[in-house]
């Protein structure tokens, strides 16, 4: 009688199939992340993690992109909630508010990077904790990317990858952007000093009368804002521009002119402006950068495709990033425009 084998041995073992990268978009069923999950699916070939605390929400926009995208349960503030969702992503994008501190620690610890769109006003201890964890970890984190307020830093890379030996830098910009996130910072500052007036406008205006926004000096004799979101922080002392002039309305020539174009062009939701000086700003600019956009979430999208692009592909040091030395400016200028931002150099073709 002749016995078949069915131990299996001897028997070839099939192929063992890749197992798919999964990003997970915390806060993915909001305006902003559902823009950032449509972006990463046309970006890159990661199955896309819609997380948050309505999951019926999530099932809803997971639903929209087939098996590309899956719905999970998770809140930012319990990390119970994060054990079993985040360990073995490729990454964690936060779209949505409030606090995410512990999102952060579960990424560092199980070494998965980490990019936040979420504005932050860490303080400089828990900064120093989080960078020292990082680096201990091997894992990049991005702290505020996207257009909030990520943008100005990467102009001002761009500007000196293109023409190194500028001796200034001016940049300003105009929208929702200036007018929400920053404006907001300002408020709980002034609250905890305790000057806020019962208008709180009118204290904020007063403020940028006295030209805060505006530092003619050099950038390294003094603090300045942007340092605070990890942003423009060392970006004059690393490329050895004498001034960087960061302004918001209602200051200066070049704001003025944003303005201008928001008002010629109604549909326009968000103008940023970069100008490079190579001898004292005097006289016309050697180059000027500017971004038009009709939408501005769209731009924050963008930037953070392309954020998440460079994380999959393993082109990032590990440590606290600022948006500017994550983003590959050619990969970011090619997802903006893709995603109907203008984008017009006065020197020419990018």
């Amino acid at each position: 009688m002749k016995f078949e084998n069915i131990s299996g041995a001897g028997r070839a073992e099939s192929p063992k199939l890749p197992r798919v990268q999964e990003v997970i978009v915390l806060g993915g069923y909001g305006r902003l992340g559902q823009k950032c999950v449509s972006e990463l699916v046309d970006t890159t070939r990661a199955r896309i993690v819609v997380a948050g605390r309505n999951i019926q929400r999530a099932e809803r926009v997971a639903s929209r992109f087939g098996h590309r995208a899956r719905p999970a349960y998770a809140n930012a503030e319990d990390p119970r909630t994060l054990q079993t969702l985040i360990p073995g992503a490729a990454a964690v994008l936060i779209c949505s508010g409030g606090s995410w501190l512990a999102v952060l620690d579960s990424a560092i610890q199980t070494r998965v990077p980490f990019i936040s769109l979420s504005p932050s006003l860490l303080e400089e201890r828990v900064s120093l904790r989080l960078q020292q964890e990082a680096w201990r970890s091997q894992v990049p984190v991005i702290l505020q990317a996207g257009a909030i307020p990520g943008l100005p830093g990467v102009l001002a890379e761009l500007l000196m990858r293109r023409f190194p030996s500028l001796h200034e830098i001016r940049i300003a910009s105009t929208g929702p952007w200036s007018e929400t996130e920053l404006a907001k910072a300002d408020q709980r500052e002034l609250r905890r000093a305790g000057k806020l007036a019962s208008n709180g406008r009118a204290a904020l205006s007063e403020r940028w009368r006295r030209s805060r926004w505006h530092f003619p000096e050099p950038i390294g004799a003094r603090w300045v804002r942007p340092a605070r979101s990890l942003d423009l922080d060392g970006f004059a002392e690393a490329h050895c521009v004498d001034h960087l002039v960061y302004l918001e309305p209602d200051q200066g020539v070049l704001v003025r002119g944003v303005q201008q174009v928001l008002q010629r062009d109604h549909e326009l939701e968000f103008a940023l402006v970069a100008e490079g000086y190579d001898a004292e700003g005097k006289g016309s600019p050697q180059e000027r950068l500017t971004l038009q956009s009709s939408d501005l979430l769209s731009v924050a999208a963008a930037a953070a495709g392309a954020l998440t692009q460079r994380v999959l592909a393993g082109a990032l040091p590990a440590g606290v990033l600022a948006q500017r030395e994550a983003l590959n400016p050619a990969l970011l200028l090619q997802a903006l425009t893709k995603r109907d931002v203008r984008v017009v150099s006065s020197a020419g073709s990018l």
